[in-house]
């Protein structure tokens, strides 16, 4: 039987969804798996799937910066101690646009 530690409850689940959404949507963000887990130390944390669907244009490989510390703070608004640990399911065909480096 699975502890309360393992369980995901609904609350976090849309701490979680609501965030992504917020800061992803744009990015034709479709929808997340998060599963409970521990990391390599042992400490509960949550694993969390970002799938998305094809954006026809380039997409800026850095749309994810800022992301895990804003599901950190929601998750800490509602009492959730688990740490986040996003991955980013990107249709195969995704286009990432280039960055050019300024040099000085």
């Amino acid at each position: 039987m699975a502890t309360v530690r393992d369980e995901v409850g609904k609350k976090v689940r849309d701490a979680i969804e609501r965030v992504l959404r917020e800061r992803l949507g744009h990015q034709l963000f479709r929808e997340a798996e998060v599963r409970a887990g521990t990391d390599h130390d042992g400490e509960p944390v949550l694993f969390i799937v970002a799938h998305f669907d094809l954006v026809p244009e380039p997409i800026d490989p850095a749309f994810t910066v800022g992301i895990t510390v804003a599901v950190s703070d929601a998750l800490d608004e509602i009492g959730e101690t688990r740490f986040p640990h996003i991955t980013y399911d990107l249709h195969d065909d995704q286009v990432f646009a280039k960055k050019t480096r300024k040099r000085a």
